[in-house]
């Protein structure tokens, strides 16, 4: 199993379309070398996080941003709604 199978079933199908589909996805993620949590403030009344991200592509290239993330409630889970960046 790719590591994208199971990331992928824990984005929402508004996620999913944001993401332009399965191929956008995989297409992203097969560019990135790694990703570290830079800061992380979680909201869970509001089912929201706004989290600092840097992406290491695997070219060596970076990319730092601030991300507000919503999630839903499925069952027991909480799959990712929405990615924003916000800065």
């Amino acid at each position: 199993m790719r590591h994208t199978d199971r990331t992928w079933d824990l984005l929402t199908p508004r996620m999913q379309d944001a993401s332009t589909g399965r191929d956008g996805y995989d297409s992203f993620w097969k560019a990135i070398d790694r990703v570290n949590v830079n800061q992380t403030l979680a909201n869970a009344a509001d089912r929201k996080a706004v989290v600092s991200l840097t992406f290491t592509y695997k070219d060596g290239t970076m990319s730092t941003g601030t991300h507000e993330l919503t999630f839903v409630t499925h069952d027991e889970d909480y799959p990712l709604d929405s990615d924003q960046l916000i800065g």
